[in-house]
């Protein structure tokens, strides 16, 4: 499937979506929302897919967020009349974009945000929905939302200060202070940073990587880790077991281990 302002490629297991709009810093309007909600719903009902990387076209910016200039009269629209539309209209519409963001994060299979250049705002909201961030090292991290009058409504306070602590989510949203990719490592905003030559390689990569494990596993893993991080301990642990024993008839833990007695590089598939 292809919309012009999202794109979507499929190969070797690898899903690949690409935000469109390099004239506009790839943010996000209307058609390109209705585009990546396509395309997360697309990869929900391919079997096939195993991992799924999220970039940003042209180079110099991973995305600048939702696109609220004046030439995009729906967003103006939306924030100009919410003063005379209900507060219920309102919440469902917030909820509505929220819904995009938690879809990616809800995917079954990892995803990896491929950070080049700045990344804004809801920029920023859509990585957080990611399961592993990797950044050039020319990379910038924003959030202006507060210096604009509005907050980060799209899982940004909730995914940021679990992820980086609240003391220093509370500092970029309060300030709305660039930080470049050194210092997003150094609070565990991103995974790993890469010269920007190198960056599309290493996420590929990791990609490949991913594909070739086991995908039962490994979305076993996945579900383990998110739902897991803030059960206490014994139901995180009884958690593994009941992912885990799911997944000790399958086929592929069989061709795992043969491939191992074999000394062979093992092919999963999915059973």
């Amino acid at each position: 499937m292809e919309n012009e302002k999202i794109l979507l490629n499929i190969e070797d297991h690898i899903a690949t979506i690409t935000m469109n709009r390099p004239e506009r810093h790839n943010a996000l309007d209307g058609d390109a929302w209705t585009g990546l909600q396509r395309c997360i719903s697309e990869i929900e009902s391919n079997d096939d897919v195993r991992v799924v990387v999220i970039k940003g076209a042209g180079g110099k910016a991973f995305s600048s967020g939702l696109d609220i200039s004046m030439q995009n009269e729906q967003i103006q629209s939306s924030f100009t009349e919410s003063k005379d539309r209900s507060r219920q209209s309102v919440m469902k519409e917030i909820v509505d974009f929220q819904n995009v963001f938690n879809s990616i994060e809800w995917l079954p299979v990892p995803v990896i945000a491929c950070m080049q250049g700045m990344a804004i705002g809801g920029g920023i909201e859509i990585a957080l929905a990611c399961d592993i961030r990797l950044a050039s090292d020319d990379a910038t991290f924003r959030f202006p939302m507060n210096h604009l009058g509005f907050i980060a409504d799209q899982g940004g306070t909730t995914r940021l200060s679990r992820l980086v602590g609240t003391a220093k989510a509370k500092e970029l949203f309060f300030t709305g202070w660039e930080i470049d990719a050194k210092e997003a490592l150094g609070i565990g905003l991103i995974n790993n940073v890469y010269k920007t030559e190198a960056l599309s390689v290493k996420t590929e990569t990791m990609a490949q990587r991913i594909a070739e494990a086991a995908p039962l596993a490994v979305q076993a893993t996945k579900r383990t880790i998110s739902m897991g991080w803030d059960m206490a301990i014994k139901d995180s642990l009884k958690l593994e077991v009941i992912e885990n024993v799911s997944i000790l008839a399958s086929d592929d833990l069989t061709e795992g281990i043969m491939s191992f007695i074999e000394k062979r590089k093992p092919v999963f598939k999915g059973k």
